[in-house]
């Protein structure tokens, strides 16, 4: 399971009995940017004392990409914390959102705009990718989850989220391509589309979306990912549905004709947002 704020307000103890008896495995923790910044000690403590090696940087705010300087600092805060983290057997881990999968703004200056407030910095971050699609390929420049992963290599890992690089309209092969030999786990979401423009999106459960579960399990099988952590969005869906849904893409995979010599069947895991049990 992929741990998330309740444990801090949670008895410790009976936490470790819980997964004692379960026999189930802390895969990571989703712990704010701020947080480890401010409460490392703390939170070594916390998390060691129920075997969790993993933390999680689940959400970065869009103003760190609007240019290529904030990325640039960001990287430089987010290895100061990884180097602190491996002194206690730990590991850094930073959860994409659909913002880092856009041009920064500085690259055509929509920055400015945004920085004024005439531009919305969501119009502007589609506007920039915009700007590259039609550009000539030799021309286009990095996208700012290209720029951080290059200036974090190779401290940083990532968990990659396919509603996050599906709604950016990237592609999870190349996503997880990019981050080789970085990746620790891939976040199995989905979410349907309720604007537009600019694009809006909603989570959903697993099995209604965008997303293309079953071809997104293959991406990871392919490139032998150690965990999915599967998350719904849908209050209405079951714990159970999302599992049914899971197994199911993943049987359909296992047995398809072209399945030929495929890596390993991930391990499967639970996120903060699973839906009601």
């Amino acid at each position: 399971m992929e741990f998330a704020d309740r444990i801090h307000e949670a008895d410790v103890r009976a936490v470790r009995s819980a997964l004692a008896e379960s026999g189930i495995d802390p895969v990571a923790a989703h712990v704010s940017l701020s947080r480890l910044e401010s409460d490392l000690g703390e939170l070594v403590e916390l998390y060691t004392s129920v075997d969790c090696t993993r933390l999680v940087i689940p959400h970065i705010g869009s103003t760190h990409f609007v240019t290529r300087d904030r990325i640039d600092a960001l990287a430089e805060r987010l290895l100061r914390i990884s180097d602190r983290l491996t002194d206690h057997g730990l590991e850094l881990l930073v959860h994409n959102t659909r913002a880092m999968h856009f041009p920064p703004l500085d690259r055509y200056r929509l920055d400015a705009l945004v920085d004024v407030s005439v531009t919305p910095q969501g119009a502007g971050h589609y506007a920039a990718w915009a700007l590259d699609e039609i550009s000539p390929r030799r021309l286009r420049g990095e996208t700012a989850f290209e720029r951080l992963v290059e200036r974090t290599a190779p401290e940083v890992t990532f968990e990659i989220d396919t509603k996050e690089v599906r709604t950016a309209g990237r592609d999870l092969a190349a996503v997880l391509d990019l981050v080789a030999g970085r990746v620790q786990a891939m976040h199995l979401s989905n979410a349907t589309r309720t604007q537009r423009f600019p694009p809006a999106y909603r989570g959903s459960g697993l099995a209604n979306g965008l997303v293309d579960v079953e071809a997104s399990l293959r991406t990871a099988v392919d490139r032998d990912i150690e965990w999915v952590i599967v998350e719904s969005e849908d209050a209405g869906e079951t714990l159970t549905e999302t599992t049914e849904a899971f197994e199911r893409a993943l049987s359909e995979l296992e047995t398809a004709p072209d399945r030929g010599d495929r890596g390993h069947r991930p391990s499967l895991g639970f996120g903060h947002a699973t839906a009601n049990p």
